[in-house]
């Protein structure tokens, strides 16, 4: 079994030397072990593959890029007003350097827009009361061994969020904190929010500094904390809209003092997103869960494609339609597909 472990993680910490650039500060670790109670399969991010030009055909599963004219070309220039507006946002996530940490990396920049905003009219159709807004999440720092953090290139970055921009596409961009601090982490994810349709998120189940042996938590005083350190971002630098900040939750120990939770700072959502791979009765129950934390009213849901059968590499399964996500409650005003 050590074996087999040690097997994933080195498969996982492959360098990505074609995106990415190391992190180096002072470390700041909390995190709780893989046996403390969970509300759902454990998620792992799979093994780590990289790819120098990502074109690939489309996973089993995944929805065909769509030629309708419904479609938004990126004519009209980019909204953020959608969060006050009672909209939803769908998104693709992944790296776009690894075919295996979701659909980012398994299409081209130009299909991928396509996919997405074919998704998107997907769930317009079971969601006619909203306006629903292509996104793609981006995985910006990936942790690494010792939980060291490998951030992706500027010049790819700014790839993705002009070519975004261009059509009418939100970018969420994530950190995995890994062994640093979260002023850290989100000191290397503020400068992003100067462009008007970039969202932030934090994934604090890499918040350890042993990766793939404990999960990270975080704490609610540390979440409202990190909400009022965004406002204050936004209002001094005088960026304009409300901008999300999300996080995921799939054990009911990564949420720690609940009560310390306060939202509501000026210009700063946050999203507390329901992951973790697996049946949709084990994803309905984490969803359940997860609504139970009252403090944070905005929920996300995440769903994972299926690409392969590889040790390592998790997926729904079955997949959830658009019209089971759209009936979940509460329902998600951010939806995620890995």
């Amino acid at each position: 079994m050590k074996k087999a472990l040690s097997l994933i993680v080195s498969a996982l910490f492959v360098v990505i030397t074609l995106s990415a650039s190391a992190s180096a500060t002072a470390p700041d670790t909390t995190a709780s072990q893989t046996s403390s109670e969970g509300i759902s399969p454990q998620e792992v991010t799979p093994p780590l593959e990289v790819t120098a030009a990502p074109e690939h055909p489309a996973a089993d599963g995944q929805p065909a890029a769509s030629t309708e004219s419904e479609v938004s070309t990126g004519e009209e220039p980019t909204d953020t007003s959608f969060i006050e507006k009672e909209r939803v946002l769908l998104a693709y996530y992944g790296h776009p350097n690894s075919r295996y940490m979701g659909i980012v990396g398994r299409h081209s920049l130009p299909e991928l827009v396509e996919r997405v905003q074919a998704t998107a009219k997907t769930y317009q159709d079971v969601l006619p009361e909203y306006q629903v807004v292509p996104a793609i999440y981006l995985i910006y720092g990936t942790v690494q061994p010792a939980g060291n953090i490998l951030c992706m290139r500027d010049e790819m970055v700014s790839r993705y969020i002009e070519y975004a921009a261009e059509h009418n596409v939100q970018i969420i961009l994530d950190h995995q904190i890994g062994r640093f601090t979260l002023k850290e982490a989100m000191d290397k994810l503020l400068p992003f929010l100067k462009y008007p349709h970039v969202h932030l998120a934090v994934d604090f189940e890499w918040r350890t500094s042993r990766p793939m042996e404990e999960i990270g938590f975080v704490r609610g005083e540390e979440l409202t904390w990190m909400q009022e350190y965004m406002s204050a971002y936004l209002q001094d630098n005088k960026l304009e809209g409300t901008r999300f900040l999300i996080f995921h939750q799939f054990k009911a120990a990564m949420v720690r003092n609940h009560a310390g939770i306060k939202t509501g700072f000026p210009q700063v959502e946050l999203v507390h997103s329901t992951s973790g791979w697996g049946a949709p009765r084990l994803k309905r129950d984490t969803h359940a869960y997860n609504a139970t934390i009252t403090q944070i009213p905005t929920k996300a849901f995440k769903l994972w494609y299926y690409y392969s059968d590889k040790p390592g590499i998790h997926y729904d399964s079955p997949l959830m339609t658009p019209a089971e996500v759209a009936a979940l409650s509460p329902q998600p005003k951010i939806i995620i597909y890995q």
